[in-house]
C-alpha cells in the first residue's frame, strides 16, 4: 500500500502559551489504516483509530506532530482528501514515484520530479490553505492488481449457478427417465 506521512507544526508566534477553545483534530481519510504518531511527535497529540487529537495549551514557538498511516492499494487512481480543521501557511508534498505515476493537486501548483538515491521522487510545493478547505492529492498510474482475473471468476461462478438453476426448473415434459422405466417395467 501507500505510506503516508504528515508532518505539522502548529507555531504560536506570541510570546505566552495559547490555550485553544476546543482541541485541533484532523479526522484522518476513510481509507487510513494503522495510523500512528511517530516519534518526536509533541506529547500533546494522539491518534484514535482514524482522529488525531492536538490538545492546547501551545507553547511559544513550535509544536511538532509528526503523524503515518498506510492505504491500501486498489485501483489505478487513489485519491487522499484531508479536511483541514485549522488553516495551513503553506504546503509541501515528497512523493516517490514508481512506474508511470503522477501526482495532482488544486493546492499544489509547482512540481518537479527528481532523482534521489537512485529513486525518482516527485516534489510539489503550494501556497496558504484555508481552515474548513480540503486538501486533495489525487495519484494515478499506481501499482495495483489487474482486475481481470477477479471480473472472469465471478463471471464463470455466475454461468455456472445460472446453469445450475436453469438445470433444476427446467420441464422435461412432466416424465423422467425413472418414471418411463417404472411404466415400461410395469407394463
Amino acid at each position: 500500500g501507500l505510506s503516508v506521512f504528515y508532518v505539522l507544526q502548529i507555531t504560536n508566534g506570541s510570546s505566552t502559551a495559547v490555550q485553544p477553545s476546543k482541541p485541533v483534530v484532523f479526522e484522518l481519510p476513510a481509507m487510513a489504516r494503522g495510523a500512528s504518531l511517530l516519534e518526536g511527535s509533541s506529547p500533546q497529540a494522539r491518534v484514535a483509530g482514524r482522529r488525531l487529537e492536538i490538545e492546547g495549551p501551545f507553547a511559544p514557538g513550535n509544536t511538532l506532530v509528526q503523524v503515518a498511516y498506510s492505504a491500501p492499494f486498489g485501483a489505478e487512481t487513489m485519491v487522499i482528501e484531508q479536511p483541514l480543521p485549522i488553516p495551513l501557511q503553506h504546503v509541501a508534498v515528497v512523493a516517490q514515484k514508481v512506474g508511470n505515476m503522477q501526482l495532482s493537486s488544486p493546492q499544489m501548483p509547482e512540481q518537479q520530479t527528481f532523482p534521489a538515491r537512485g529513486n525518482l521522487y516527485i516534489a510539489g510545493r503550494g501556497g496558504a490553505v484555508a481552515a474548513g478547505s480540503v486538501m486533495r492529492f489525487a495519484f494515478s498510474g499506481m501499482p495495483h492488481h489487474p482486475v481481470w482475473p477477479r471480473n472472469v471468476a465471478l463471471g464463470l461462478a455466475l454461468l455456472i449457478l445460472a446453469g445450475g438453476a436453469w438445470s433444476a426448473f427446467r420441464g422435461t415434459g412432466g416424465v423422467s427417465a425413472r418414471d418411463r422405466q417404472k411404466r415400461e417395467l410395469e407394463a
